[in-house]
């Protein structure tokens, strides 16, 4: 391979940049045409404009031409003309330009520091031309599996990608965003008018089956959750609404009074509230219950609302299902808090109620500026879908900043779908019974977070995951891998899981069982392919997710022992080893191969090559070290699982030779 010089203005002053940019052809005119000759195929040349290297490339082919029409060379007459590929802008990977040392001649061969520079910064480019090409193939198809032989830096390739996933984005001003979503909004559209029309029919039916002045005389069965049942008070609060504003009670026992399946009868859960002293029964406590949420709801002011039974949440999603207009459909403090460091309102020392309150006054005051028609909810929604309400809100410069999350896990042959996706985990009441609960686990954890974060990015490295069983571990996320969730069509694009959220009977089970994998929750599997004894991806799985090889390379390699000892090693894999370092050839299997193994799968990689230290003396002591504890096994292994041609017997066999001197090390 060599390396050739192109100087932008040269022939007739001609700026070549536009014309490899527009063309991706470099031409070479009748003063050049000798060294032209000279020029092969997987020769890399450099675009440099007087002393700055503008771009650099790989030749594919070159052409003999009568004339090129091109209007930017303004008739200048082509002669020859060179195809080229992987051609690389250092602006366009916002690089500095790197100085050639002179413009000397136009168009000539490059030798030197020079040649040592270009083909670095050559494979450098590639390198992260690469690492963009996955970035783009993992937006599109969300998940991918690096694969390739051991050593060529899998891992650490995932680790990369997910960092520059999760870049912190800056997404502007809040008041700004906030203030276009008033601005054009269109509460005529049709779909807007059907979904409000639902959402009045819900309201509309759970009034009037829970009328505020008869819900001093509620009864268990008409409030308790845990029958079953999709009619009484607590269910509509938490399910039948949710459509209205989400409410999650954490447990059952959040409602003071709740229906258990597993004893078949009402239980409380008055603690040591004072406002139950005396109050024995369920029969007693359901009065006491009633009696509040009447005061509750009939109250034309607030005060002394702090010392009702209830917490924050639970009141404030009644209040707000029975006064739309005047409460805000939220009701999570952390939630609420968010929401108002967006607006620019200081809540400090302010009480949830307060806090919503505070947030319905902004909205009725954006309403009015904007003279817009929208409602509460309305405005919730879109605030949830651009916000991590849920999450920490950053600022920079009071602009907001979109931070996302990776996380890696490895997979072994014992990865349960319980470790993975959800599980039953054992805990103590607090009556010090034990107790079973499902809870999420890696993924489904996962998943949440990026639900609750539109606007990041979470990726999950799933290391070496083919080690585990991968239909077993996955189960029915299979569908949910291709069909990420869509909130306009959420049963079409969420499945159930084998394990439910909810208690038997507490509510519908089916409803605690709902997973859903957002469209911005990347999974980036790694995958050794010289191991197999290893579990097998089959087809239905490799559907779902995209393949990229990952082979090794010289270019992380500085020490020149190093580069010696990979070469060698190398040559037991790949017939091309020249062609395949330089040009980026296929691989072709050499001799020392058996057929029943490709080079891409087995060949050893850079990473067993590399040291970090600066001195010589002290890197060449650690490539010794490696060689002989790292790679001399791993080429024994090789040889023992018939992997590699190999006969002890003869004393020239290469393989052994090598083998020999890696011992002697």
């Amino acid at each position: 391979m060599k390396i050739w010089r192109i100087g932008s203005n040269w022939g007739k002053q001609i700026d070549l940049i536009p014309i490899f940019k527009k063309y991706n052809i470099s031409f070479a005119g009748l003063e050049v045409q000798e060294l032209m000759n000279g020029v092969s195929s997987g020769d890399l040349i450099c675009i440099t404009k007087g002393q700055s290297i503008e771009a650099v490339a790989k030749v594919k082919s070159i052409t003999d031409l009568e004339r090129v029409e091109i209007s930017l060379a303004d008739d200048f007459d082509f002669v020859k003309a060179l195809q080229i590929e992987d051609l690389f802008f250092l602006n366009d990977f916002s690089l500095k330009s790197e100085t050639y040392g002179g413009q000397g001649k136009q168009f000539h061969e490059v030798h030197g520091k020079y040649f040592n520079l270009i083909y670095k910064l050559f494979s450098d480019l590639k390198a992260l031309f690469m690492n963009s090409k996955i970035e783009s193939l993992l937006t599109y198809k969300k998940q991918i599996i690096l694969q390739g032989p051991p050593g060529t830096g899998k891992t650490w390739m995932a680790k990369k990608i997910a960092k520059e996933l999760i870049v912190p984005q800056d997404l502007g001003s809040p008041k700004e965003l906030i203030n276009s979503f008033f601005k054009e909004f269109n509460g005529s559209s049709p779909d807007v008018q059907a979904k409000r029309l639902e959402k009045e029919r819900l309201l509309t039916q759970f009034q009037s089956k829970f009328p505020k002045e008869e819900l001093r005389n509620i009864s268990l069965e008409s409030y308790c959750i845990g029958t079953g049942g999709r009619d009484n008070f607590c269910w509509w609060i938490e399910r039948g609404l949710s459509n209205i504003g989400g409410y999650s009670p954490g447990s059952s026992r959040t409602y003071l009074i709740y229906f258990s399946q597993k004893d078949d009868e009402y239980k409380t859960y008055f603690r040591s509230l004072k406002a139950f002293e005396g109050v024995n029964t369920p029969q007693e406590g359901i009065k006491v219950v009633g009696g509040f949420l009447s005061d509750l709801v009939s109250k034309e002011n607030l005060d002394g609302i702090d010392e009702f039974p209830f917490g924050w949440g639970y009141m404030i999603k009644i209040l707000s299902s029975y006064y739309p207009n005047k409460f805000f459909p939220a009701n999570g403090e952390k939630y609420m808090t968010n929401m108002l460091n967006l607006f620019g309102v200081n809540s400090s020392g302010k009480s949830p109620i307060e806090k919503n309150l505070l947030i319905q006054g902004f909205f009725q005051k954006k309403k009015v500026e904007f003279a817009v028609d929208v409602t509460s909810y309305e405005f919730m929604i879109w605030m949830d879908t651009h916000f991590d309400l849920k999450g920490e809100v950053e600022y920079n410069n009071r602009n907001l900043i979109s931070k996302g999350e990776s996380k890696l896990i490895q997979f072994h042959p014992a990865y349960t779908y319980e470790d993975f996706v959800r599980g039953i985990v054992v805990e103590t009441t607090d009556e010090n019974k034990t107790e079973y609960k499902v809870v999420n686990k890696v993924l489904a954890e996962f998943a949440l977070k990026a639900l609750n974060n539109k606007s990041s990015n979470y990726v999950l490295i799933i290391d070496e995951i083919n080690r585990a069983n991968l239909p077993s571990v996955l189960g029915e996320l299979i569908y949910a891998l291709e069909y990420r969730f869509d909130p306009e069509n959420p049963k079409e694009t969420s499945v159930e899981s084998m394990y439910s959220l909810r208690d038997e009977g507490e509510l519908d089970a089916s409803e605690g069982r709902i997973l859903s994998l957002p469209r911005n929750l990347y999974l980036i599997g790694t995958m050794n392919t010289a191991d197999r004894s290893v579990g097998h991806i089959d087809y239905a799985i490799r559907r779902r997710f995209a393949f990229v090889d990952v082979l090794p390379s010289i270019n992380p390699i500085s020490n020149a022992l190093a580069k010696e000892m990979f070469e060698k090693v190398s040559k037991f894999f790949v017939s091309n080893y020249q062609e395949v370092i330089y040009t980026q050839a296929s691989p072709k299997r050499a001799d020392t191969l058996m057929p029943d193994f490709r080079p891409e799968d087995v060949w050893i990689g850079h990473s067993y090559f590399l040291t970090d230290k600066k001195v010589e003396q002290e890197a060449n002591d650690e490539i010794k070290i490696k060689m002989r504890y790292e790679v001399l096994p791993l080429l024994k292994e090789y040889v023992k699982d018939g992997i590699l041609r190999s006969d002890d017997t003869k004393s020239n066999d290469p393989v052994q030779k090598l083998i020999q001197e890696l011992s002697k090390l």
